[in-house]
């Protein structure tokens, strides 16, 4: 079939179909997309903000709230620790305060004939110390008080320090310093065999 188109060529309507304009529609759309995507991030911040915040505040209370508790505790503790310090002197007082008069007493028994005491002095050392001086007529008569005193168990082993000879008169003596410390009765230990033939090599060591 052949159609024919009686119309006139100046009245003639040109339709043409043409896709939608995607430039405008981006131009628009995605500073509103953009927007919308900021003040959800925003929004989101914001909301975390105050809930950190608020626990922030919550925390804060608290801890003021447990502040006097938490000094209270500070200060007995302080105390408790002073305390502790002052009963461990004490204790320290009570294991030597008997040892002095036990020590004086000792050595009194353990002076041999022939040999005299002239000071008994504390060294100032921690415990009893004491710094013995006397003299006698012979190192022999030395080393069997050292022996004595070390087969005590109120002592440590003593330590001879000097021993020289001099005149009184016309007598030659001996004068002797040695060093014994006392020993509470919870270290004590008693003195083995070879204590006599440590005091002999001392007294050798001594007179050279």
């Amino acid at each position: 079939m052949i159609r024919i188109n009686l119309i006139p060529p100046e009245e003639r309507i040109v339709t043409t179909t043409a896709g939608p304009n995607w430039a405008l529609i981006s131009a628009v759309v995605a500073p509103v997309f953009y927007g919308l995507i900021l003040a959800s991030v925003w929004s989101y911040q914001s909301h975390k903000v105050a809930v950190l915040d608020e626990m922030i505040d919550q925390e804060e209370a608290t801890m003021a709230r447990y502040k006097p508790a938490v000094a209270m505790l500070s200060q007995l503790r302080q105390e408790q620790t002073e305390i502790q310090a002052r009963l461990d002197a004490l204790d320290e007082v009570d294991r030597y305060r008997n040892l002095p008069v036990k020590i004086l007493e000792q050595i009194n028994r353990a002076v041999p004939r022939y040999l005299w005491l002239e000071a008994v002095e504390e060294t100032g050392a921690p415990g009893v110390e004491l710094a013995i001086k006397g003299s006698t007529f012979s190192n022999l008569i030395v080393s069997d008080f050292l022996d004595r005193l070390a087969g005590s168990d109120l002592f440590t082993i003593p330590e001879l320090s000097i021993t020289q000879e001099k005149k009184i008169g016309d007598t030659k003596v001996v004068s002797f310093s040695l060093v014994a410390r006392g020993v509470p009765a919870d270290e004590r230990v008693s003195a083995d065999g070879g204590d006599g033939v440590k005091t002999a090599m001392l007294l050798n060591e001594a007179g050279r």
